[in-house]
């Protein structure tokens, strides 16, 4: 895990297909929160069966009493904080089930939609997993809205998304023989490369914010430097999602 807050960057610098079956992605990218792990545990009260169980009983329950009025113990130095919880996804739907419009609201990287977005990137290309970043790709009810083409359903899933997954498994074998010892060192966009679409100018029937040839830098496990292109992102109501990871074809 890395701590991607401190890592992003502005600086200029120098398959596997689902079926037409599968589940459509999540509405906007983030990760549901997780439940608590654990379970509650048996009661320590459990009376003993003899004649002093209600003396025992009674003394117990005096104890927890006092521990109660006094309040939780103290964490113990060092002892780590709460894990933090991913950031709200926002919703695609209005309550009544129709998709809330585009905006022009224009994306940054500096907010924490986006950084745990390029985090679920990062991950998917370690653990070479496609299904992880899916979150962060551009969400298909969008992309019907965004593309004036026959079929954008069809073109979302048998193209997007199948590059992107060919983009995953090669940047994965970019990472050498101990991708999981692999290390994200900065993300950089170029912020003068970033451009508002106006309405049919990529085949699009609505406008979106759009920049090119972002860079994930990373390091290998053997300490080679990598550069890996993410080729374009696009925008929906104000964040950032990932369209295009290396190329357009």
């Amino acid at each position: 895990m890395f701590s991607l807050a401190a890592l992003l960057g502005c600086n200029p610098a120098p398959s596997q297909l689902p079926a037409d079956g599968a589940a459509e992605p999540p509405p906007a990218y983030g990760v549901a929160a997780q439940p608590p792990v654990g379970s509650a545990s048996a009661s320590p009260l459990a009376p003993r069966p003899s004649a002093a169980a209600g003396g025992y009983l009674d003394a117990a329950v005096d104890e927890l009493s006092g521990a109660a009025e006094a309040g939780p113990p103290p964490s113990a130095p060092g002892a780590p904080d709460a894990a933090p919880t991913d950031p709200p996804a926002p919703s695609l739907f209005a309550p009544d089930g129709t998709l809330l419009p585009q905006t022009e609201q224009r994306p940054s990287i500096d907010e924490p939609l986006f950084e745990h977005g390029l985090e679920l990137l990062w991950r998917a290309i370690v653990a070479d997993d496609p299904e992880i970043a899916r979150p962060f790709f551009f969400p298909l009810p969008a992309y019907e809205q965004v593309k004036a083409i026959a079929d954008p359903k069809r073109d979302w899933k048998r193209r997007l998304w199948k590059l992107f997954v060919r983009d995953i498994h090669d940047y994965h074998r970019e990472l050498g023989d101990d991708p999981d010892r692999a290390e994200f060192e900065r993300f950089e966009l170029r912020e003068r490369d970033v451009q508002w679409v106006k309405p049919h100018g990529e085949g699009n029937a609505i406008g979106y914010w759009r920049v090119r040839h972002s860079k994930l830098h990373a390091r290998t496990a053997a300490g080679q430097a990598k550069r890996l292109d993410v080729t374009a992102l696009i925008s929906w109501r104000g964040h950032w999602h990932v369209v295009h990871l290396h190329g357009f074809k």
